[in-house]
């Protein structure tokens, strides 16, 4: 790759971690408070997981880290 390009690619990757980072703070703040839409979001998440997980197209350990770090971080601690 050219440096323009992996400058190009940084600069992508800097974007989706402040999309990340905002859609995080968003909900987590959302379902402190909200018993019924916290259930909703975990049940979202076992159906993910469990989706990943069973899909014939393998995805790799790291995708199923990373949406399992996702729920952590929205519910602010590990799982449900």
């Amino acid at each position: 790759m050219m440096a323009s390009e992996l400058d190009a690619l940084r600069t992508r990757l800097d974007i989706l971690e402040a999309q990340h980072v905002v859609a995080v703070g968003l909900l987590h703040a959302l379902l402190r408070d909200r018993p019924a839409l916290r259930s909703d979001v975990d049940r979202i998440f076992e159906q993910t997981i469990a989706g990943l997980l069973g899909s014939e197209t393998a995805f790799p350990d790291i995708s199923v880290r990373a949406v399992e770090v996702m729920r952590e971080q929205m519910f602010g601690k590990s799982g449900g």
